[in-house]
Protein backbone atom coordinates (compact mmCIF):
# COMPACT_ATOMS: atom_id res chain seq x y z
CA UNK A 1 0.00 0.00 0.00
CA UNK A 2 1.51 3.67 -1.27
CA UNK A 3 1.14 6.42 1.27
CA UNK A 4 1.45 9.19 -0.55
CA UNK A 5 -1.94 11.00 -0.15
CA UNK A 6 -3.70 12.65 2.78
CA UNK A 7 -6.61 10.02 2.96
CA UNK A 8 -3.67 7.10 2.97
CA UNK A 9 -1.82 8.77 5.83
CA UNK A 10 -5.43 9.27 7.74
CA UNK A 11 -6.03 5.58 7.48
CA UNK A 12 -2.13 5.33 8.45
CA UNK A 13 -2.40 7.24 11.76
CA UNK A 14 -6.43 5.96 12.40
CA UNK A 15 -4.49 2.40 12.25
CA UNK A 16 -2.21 4.14 15.15
CA UNK A 17 -4.71 5.68 17.32
CA UNK A 18 -6.56 2.41 17.22
CA UNK A 19 -3.66 0.54 18.44
CA UNK A 20 -2.78 2.74 21.61
CA UNK A 21 0.42 4.58 19.67
CA UNK A 22 1.95 7.60 20.88
CA UNK A 23 3.79 8.35 18.71
CA UNK A 24 4.67 7.74 15.00
CA UNK A 25 7.87 7.87 12.98
CA UNK A 26 7.91 8.48 8.95
CA UNK A 27 11.44 7.58 7.62
CA UNK A 28 12.79 7.20 4.16
CA UNK A 29 13.64 3.59 3.40
CA UNK A 30 12.20 2.46 6.95
CA UNK A 31 8.09 1.13 6.81
CA UNK A 32 6.14 3.47 9.37
CA UNK A 33 6.72 2.59 13.31
CA UNK A 34 4.36 3.56 16.01
CA UNK A 35 5.45 3.50 19.49
CA UNK A 36 2.58 1.68 21.35
CA UNK A 37 2.63 0.91 25.18
CA UNK A 38 6.50 2.16 25.21
CA UNK A 39 7.20 -0.26 22.72
CA UNK A 40 8.33 0.49 18.69
CA UNK A 41 6.08 -1.52 15.78
CA UNK A 42 5.90 -0.96 12.29
CA UNK A 43 2.17 -0.75 11.31
CA UNK A 44 2.95 -0.89 7.70
CA UNK A 45 4.22 -3.30 5.70
CA UNK A 46 6.43 -0.97 3.14
CA UNK A 47 9.33 1.12 3.30
CA UNK A 48 8.45 4.79 2.11
CA UNK A 49 10.34 5.87 -0.32
CA UNK A 50 11.99 9.34 -0.96
CA UNK A 51 8.91 10.53 -3.17
CA UNK A 52 6.68 9.12 -0.39
CA UNK A 53 8.18 10.50 2.63
CA UNK A 54 8.34 14.46 1.28
CA UNK A 55 4.68 13.81 0.24
CA UNK A 56 3.96 13.22 3.68
CA UNK A 57 5.50 15.92 4.67
CA UNK A 58 4.44 18.29 2.49
CA UNK A 59 1.09 17.40 4.13
CA UNK A 60 1.90 17.22 7.05
CA UNK A 61 4.25 20.52 7.23
CA UNK A 62 2.96 22.50 4.71
CA UNK A 63 5.48 23.31 1.67
CA UNK A 64 8.57 25.05 1.40
CA UNK A 65 11.94 23.19 1.60
CA UNK A 66 10.76 20.42 3.35
CA UNK A 67 12.33 17.96 0.43
CA UNK A 68 15.72 19.54 0.37
CA UNK A 69 16.05 19.41 4.30
CA UNK A 70 14.51 15.34 4.02
CA UNK A 71 16.77 14.84 1.17
CA UNK A 72 19.63 16.37 3.19
CA UNK A 73 19.27 13.81 5.96
CA UNK A 74 17.76 16.92 8.18
CA UNK A 75 15.12 14.95 10.74
CA UNK A 76 12.03 17.00 10.93
CA UNK A 77 9.55 16.79 14.08
CA UNK A 78 6.19 18.12 13.46
CA UNK A 79 2.80 17.49 15.12
CA UNK A 80 -0.44 16.54 13.29
CA UNK A 81 -3.67 16.47 14.81
CA UNK A 82 -6.44 13.96 13.59
CA UNK A 83 -10.10 13.47 14.93
CA UNK A 84 -10.90 9.59 15.47
CA UNK A 85 -14.60 8.37 16.24
CA UNK A 86 -13.56 5.00 18.39
CA UNK A 87 -17.75 4.35 18.44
Amino acid sequence: MRIDTKEALHDLLVKAVLMGASDVILRTGDAPWARVHGQWKTIADAALSDNETVTLANIIGGSGDIATRILSGTDLDFSYEIRVSRT
